[in-house]
């Protein structure tokens, strides 16, 4: 019915979404190829801080041939992780495209995590050989970075997973992660230093809210700065940057936002990744390292969510509230 409202749970995303990899990886590129065509919105991050934490709304719309219009209202509390929960959570209002009603509450945590793992998997397709990426360092070892492993095993032959955390408990307990549900790699706990030195692809994802990475090794290797904000401006203006969309990665104080204004210039950022999907722009691998720093558009949530809702129509734990929405003439 057109009032009745949808309310799907983050288990039964999980259910849906479980080994579905391509399906995701699928999801993500049509969405970054939407925007290349200008088929998407995705306004400005609208945030809110406080009592220790950090809010986030964020609208966005899919133009394409199956328009979806909806928000992604993100919560951060680092606070959670060493009382031993997750840092974020996200909760996703759809809209019908058409009508403007709402049609759907989803728990947008996993499709969150998921979308960001896919996205940089997408790019790193692009950017790497499958021949030449067969160790991954993680700086970080949380939620994220476990999707991240999952989406880059499933498109690379990897054998070693060099792990960094500052709480040696959550290196060893990724690495048991490891060790279950990925059995022909290896987890190998190991220094900042030497992952920056020898790993094929790096990929960073920490609760920093400054830069603290000084330099960075000069060999061509590639890193996926997934949390935005490690990097000194400095390393940022002499590497070669691959960015989801300019505006967006030029503000909340991001590794680019702070190197754009230092500097003066952007000219530091050689491209996009929905130009590299759509063909606009070519990438050839620099002398010095490949750093892509995704601000996270709200367009790839929409896009994995739109699967989510094809897939929820029929399943027994879909749950629908009839005549949801209220009027104001009765």
């Amino acid at each position: 019915m057109p009032d009745d409202l949808s309310i799907i749970s983050g288990a039964m995303v999980r259910q849906i979404l479980e080994d579905q990899e391509d399906l995701v990886l699928q999801a993500v590129s049509d969405a970054y190829l939407a925007h290349a065509a200008e088929q998407a919105k995705t306004p400005r991050t609208q945030p809110l801080f406080t009592n220790g934490g950090r809010f986030f709304a964020m609208p966005a719309s899919l133009e394409d041939a199956r328009p979806i219009v909806g928000v992604k209202w993100v919560a951060s509390f680092v606070g959670n992780v060493s009382n031993g929960g997750e840092r974020a959570s996200a909760l996703l209002i759809v809209n019908d495209a058409h009508t403007g009603r709402p049609i759907a509450i989803v728990d947008g945590t996993l499709i969150s995590a998921k979308r960001t793992a896919a996205g940089v998997a997408v790019a790193l397709r692009h950017l790497v050989s499958p021949e030449s990426t067969q160790s991954v360092g993680l700086i970080g070892c949380g939620p994220i970075h476990y999707e991240v492993l999952r989406f880059i095993a499933h498109l690379f032959p990897i054998r070693q997973v060099h792990l960094v955390d500052l709480d040696p408990n959550r290196v060893e307990s990724f690495a048991g992660r490891v060790r279950a549900d990925f059995p022909s790699v290896e987890p190998v706990p190991s220094t900042l230093a030497a992952v920056l030195h020898e790993a094929d692809v790096v990929s960073i994802a920490t609760n920093t809210p400054t830069p603290h990475i000084m330099s960075l090794p000069e060999r061509p290797f590639v890193l996926l700065h997934i949390s935005l904000r490690d990097l000194a401006p400095s390393v940022i203006a002499k590497v070669y940057n691959i960015v989801d969309d300019v505006e967006h990665v030029c503000s909340a104080r991001t590794s680019i936002h702070l190197a754009a204004e230092e500097t003066g210039r952007r000219d530091f950022i050689r491209g996009t990744i929905p130009g590299l999907l759509s063909g606009a722009f070519h990438y050839e691998r620099p002398s010095v390292p490949t750093v892509v720093s995704p601000f996270g558009l709200a367009t790839l949530d929409l896009a994995v969510l739109r699967v989510v809702l094809e897939r929820a129509e029929g399943h027994p734990d879909l749950t629908r509230i009839p005549d949801f929405r209220g009027g104001v003439w009765t």
